[in-house]
């Protein structure tokens, strides 16, 4: 049997339901696939888009848009597949997409197309593997790239990307750096192989 993705939507009411007062209700939607058998939602905003990656026909796996009833393939950086992780309220996209080598690079795009391939802004970012894995409400991306190497055998480094430019953050004093997210203060969610000292 196939798998398909939903996207459930839990409606709260004004108070909270007290005991034996009725359940609250769901609206749950088929986002459907791409050809494959798998679709995976990662990121949905306020507006009800929801991004994640989904299997093709053909066996790869895609990055998706769905919005307005439709499952829209994103698309790669010249390479194979790609996978989209989360989505703002302005329709802004992140995630990281194969180049024409395969190697996976962080990406950030719009619902109306236009990827910037992050690496183009940095050339510190050109390793084998980046991910922009977090996007806040004005557009601002984090993630982490690899400087050189295979990537689990290459050192990770943390960027934010801003103002159409990529700020390398390093590593925050250990030999590798993740994040994941980052707040609307510009606050990131930071994973390193060192504590920081106090």
């Amino acid at each position: 049997i196939a798998m398909a993705a939903v996207a459930a939507l839990h409606l709260f009411g004004q108070e909270m339901r007290a005991a034996g007062a009725p359940a609250s209700t769901y609206s749950i939607t088929d986002l459907g696939s791409l050809g494959g058998r798998q679709t995976s939602p990662m990121g949905i905003n306020n507006r009800g888009a929801v991004v994640g990656f989904s299997a093709t026909v053909a066996g790869l796996t895609r990055a998706f848009l769905y919005t307005g009833g439709s499952l829209v393939d994103l698309g790669t950086l010249g390479g194979d597949e790609s996978f989209a992780y989360r989505i703002n309220d302005n329709g802004i996209i992140v995630g990281r997409a194969q180049d024409l080598s395969g190697r996976f690079h962080a990406f950030v795009t719009t619902i109306n197309g236009g990827a910037i391939e992050l690496t183009s802004l940095d050339p510190r970012a050109d390793g084998d593997f980046g991910a922009a894995l977090g996007v806040n409400s004005v557009g601002e991306a984090t993630g982490y790239y690899t400087t050189a190497g295979h990537h689990m055998s290459a050192r990770n480094r943390v960027f934010f990307y801003h103002d159409s430019r990529v700020e390398d953050l390093g590593t925050f004093g250990g030999e590798d750096g993740v994040v994941v997210a980052v707040n609307d203060r510009g606050s990131r969610g930071v994973a390193t192989d060192q504590a920081p000292s106090p």
